[in-house]
Order: C-alpha cells, then structure tokens, then sequence
C-alpha cells in the first residue's frame, strides 16, 4: 500500500502567544509523531512510505498538490494540532481535489481532544486518537482486506452512510522502548535546525512522555509519565548522529520529572561514547549540582525553563509549584556548569497586574537566560485554565466553535482569545513585544552576544531573528504609553 504522511503548510497558522518576528526564524523541528507511525507502520507490512514536511521544504499549496498526485497514494495521513488546524483542512481539501476516494486520516493532540468535531468535518475519513502507532497499521490493514473498521482501536470514522461511529481506545502493551527509532532520512533532515546553537542539522527525540505537574494552562497536567531506557536513548542518538545529525533535542515535556531516568540516560551517553550535544526541557525546582555536572559530562549544552513569572504569588495561581528563589538557584547553577538557557515567561496570567509583569522582566534580566521569551497568555483548549475562563464568563467556549468548522471561522475573522482578565489584547500584545525588544537590546545582552557567536551560520540566523525582531517590535513602546 502507498502510504503518504504530510505536515501541512503553516500559512494560516493562528498565532497570538509569541510574535513571527520571534518564530519565523528561531527553529524546523522536525514532524516527530509523524514518523514514528511511518517507522512503526513499516515493521508491520511491505508498504511504500513517504513523509513530506511542506514546512521545512516551504512548499506552496501548487507544490504540496504537485506532489502529491506524483505520488498518487492509497492513503494519507495528516498531522492536527489546533493552531494549525486551517491548513490541515487545505491540506485534506487539497488530497480529495487529487482523488476523492483517497481516505484522510487525522491524528495528533487536536484530535484526541475534538475528536467528535474532526471526524464530522468534510474531507475527513479516520480520526486516530493517541497512542497512533499500533491503531494506524491495523488501520491500513483493514484497508487492504475486509474493511472492518469496528476492529481499530481508537479509531472514529464515517460508514456508507455518513454517519460516524467511535472505538475506544484500547490500553497499549508496547512499551516506547519497543518502538521502533523514527527513520529520519524519510524527511531532508539536514534542514532542520534551531536558533539555539550553532549546530546544524538538529535532531528532535522523545526520552519519556507524561508529566505529573498541575500547570493550569497545560493540557499534559498530571499525565501519568512513562520513560525509555538509558541504552535505547543512546542507541537512537549513535543512529542520528551515523546520519550526520550534529545535536538533539529532547522534547519531552520535562526531561527529568525522575532524576533516576535522566541521570541512567546521561550515564548511557557516557558509557557508549555517543559524544552529541544535547538539549532538553527542565523545571527550576528539581535541578541539582550533581545531575548538571552528569548533563554537562554526557553532552548537554542547552536547557529550555519554564520560569512563567516574576512573582511567587502568580506561580502560586499558575501552580507551578516553584519559587522564584528556586529559579534564581536554577539559573545561577546552570550558568556555573556552562549550561545555556532558554527562559519562558507569559504575560498577562491570572490575577497579573502591570507591577507583577514589570517584576517578570526584572526577574527574566536577573537570571541571564541565554535567550529569553515573552509569551501572552492564550488559554488553550483541554487545559485548566480555559475551564476558568469558560467556569467566569470571560469567553464562550470558542475552541470548540472553531473546531467545528476552521476553515469557515477564518473566513469569519476568527482569532485565538487571550487571557484579558486584566489587560486588552492590545497591551498584551504590546507588554510581551516591549519586554522582549527591551531584553534583548540592553547592550550587556547584546555584547555577550556578540562573543558567544560561533559560526557564519549562526551570525546569520542571529542577525536576521535581530533585524526581524526589531522592526516587529518597534511600535510597541509607543502602544505602551498609556500604560506604562
């Protein structure tokens, strides 16, 4: 069977918590979830796999459908997510205009929260909820032989009739040690890259999933975590880097939620030689000296923290469950151990007031990330802080509008609401744009980061993210004014 996995165009995505002038140049990561289902999909069946990113080849919607009907597959797969939802619907529109009877099947975490919403959209056949990787093989089984759809788990899809019927989904026995290494060359992984270091290409890897934290604006909160072995996360990292992959990303949602799991990694790296920078996400309040010495010795070089704000008491309603003073000790002991940070905060949270977000900057100058961002608050669906917002009045229940019909709420001027408890949008817009311009600019920032450059390509990246985010920004000290 000739099986088509597509990343859609990012044309249309919705943006509201961090500006193009931050994210247009800053990093191609690569479709991960994408291609453990093609790599797990080929140990099931002699199928013919293709992976196109249209992301990192910038392929226009005439390029994608080009594509496509060269290839002429029997099935294609997409990838949802909610803010890109617009061009997953071209995207499918675009495959239906090649061949009507070619079935779409959508998977990712848009799906598994509006699944009833996307199976009922137009040009959608299959809806897979996670775990993807066993449901969709046996999918695409059925496919080729009796058509019994009944028999997938996790699977939602419409009869002869149109109407639409849902399976549950049936609890995992694999293991992400039993899954298969995602096959990086279905994709021009020498593309990929990141802001971030100067190493080129980069790779992006899961060691675990879940995270057992309450973060109220994250749809992950108190996930039950499963990890992978240290040998398998080193045996996956020699295989990238045989490729010619320079450094990896781990883009669990936090790397080390148990220290045992990341320092068996980290010893695993030092065993087996694997010698590739690394990076990951961390949380300030379980970081110690001896698990940074064991990072910095097995190659990590970056970690991205998630501080959120400037004051205890909006942690406290964020529960984040750290302390300033926790990331203040984070900070200062990732900079002794030569470690490079990037530091997340949000403005405009609950309960946030001009003189908490002005604390926020002050603590984000204070830490001495490496790079830094200002994001503005954006409730997002499944997550509960948009049950706040909903449970208060503050907004209707628009994600689940926009669900139903994305392609018609575009045409509608539909816009992702943020969190306006406080603030309008307007100055939400204008504090994250002044904070992040005002950060980066202070000239001791600017000097390091001068020194800190280490190739032609990085001056590069380094100076078009500068150029773009000085002229996205430059406006908003006049919008400030008022406020300030």
């Amino acid at each position: 069977m000739r099986v088509l996995f597509v990343n859609p165009p990012a044309f249309n995505e919705l943006t509201t918590q961090v500006g193009k002038e931050i994210t247009e140049n800053s990093s191609f990561q690569p479709p991960l979830g994408l291609l453990y289902i093609a790599s797990y999909l080929r140990t099931q069946g002699d199928h013919e796999i293709r992976v196109i990113d249209s992301q990192v080849d910038r392929l226009s919607y005439e390029q994608l459908k080009a594509a496509i009907a060269d290839w002429r597959p029997d099935i294609v797969g997409l990838t949802a997510l909610t803010f890109t939802m617009v061009d997953v619907m071209m995207t499918a529109a675009l495959v239906k205009k090649i061949d009507p009877d070619c079935p779409v099947c959508l998977g990712g975490p848009h799906v598994d929260i509006y699944t009833q919403e996307t199976i009922r959209l137009k040009h959608v056949d299959f809806v897979i909820t996670k775990p993807g990787e066993s449901s969709f093989s046996i999918l695409v089984k059925q496919l080729e032989g009796s058509r019994r759809f009944d028999q997938v788990p996790g699977l939602s899809y419409k009869d002869e009739n149109q109407d639409v019927h849902s399976n549950p989904q049936t609890p995992t026995t694999l293991t992400l040690d039993d899954l298969p290494f995602p096959d990086r060359t279905l994709l021009p992984f020498q593309k990929y890259y990141s802001i971030m270091t100067a190493n080129r290409p980069v790779g992006t890897m899961v060691t675990a999933k879940g995270c057992p934290y309450m973060c109220v604006f994250c749809s992950e909160r108190g996930s039950k975590p499963t990890w992978r072995s240290g040998r398998s996360v080193a045996a996956e990292m020699l295989e990238a880097k045989s490729i010619g992959i320079k450094e990896m990303f781990f883009v669990d949602d936090t790397f080390y939620v148990k220290k045992q799991a990341s320092m068996e990694i980290s010893q695993a790296l030092i065993d087996l030689h694997v010698g590739m920078p690394w990076g990951a996400r961390a949380r300030v309040n379980n970081l110690d000296q001896g698990m940074l010495e064991k990072f910095r010795e097995s190659g990590c070089q970056r970690l991205h923290i998630g501080v959120e704000a400037g004051t205890d008491r909006v942690l406290k309603i964020l529960q984040k469950n750290i302390t300033t003073d926790q990331a203040r000790r984070a900070f200062k002991l990732c900079r002794d151990n030569g470690i490079n940070t990037m530091a997340y905060f949000i403005i405009g949270n609950p309960g946030e007031t001009l003189e908490d977000v002005q604390a926020t900057f002050r603590l984000a100058c204070e830490l001495e990330p490496t790079t830094v961002q200002f994001s503005r608050m954006t409730p997002m669906p499944a997550t509960e802080l948009y049950e706040m917002g909903l449970r208060s009045g503050l907004f209707p229940d628009y994600w689940r509008e926009f669900s139903r019909d994305p392609l018609g709420s575009i045409e509608r001027g539909f816009r992702p609401k943020m969190w306006t408890e406080n603030f309008s949008e307007e100055e939400l817009f204008a504090l994250a744009d002044h904070h992040t311009r005002k950060f980066y600019f202070r000239p001791k920032y600017m000097a390091r980061s001068v020194v800190a450059v280490r190739s032609f390509h990085d001056l590069k990246r380094k100076t078009r993210a500068a150029v773009d985010l000085f002229h996205g920004t430059r406006q908003s000290t006049t919008r400030l004014q008022k406020l300030i």
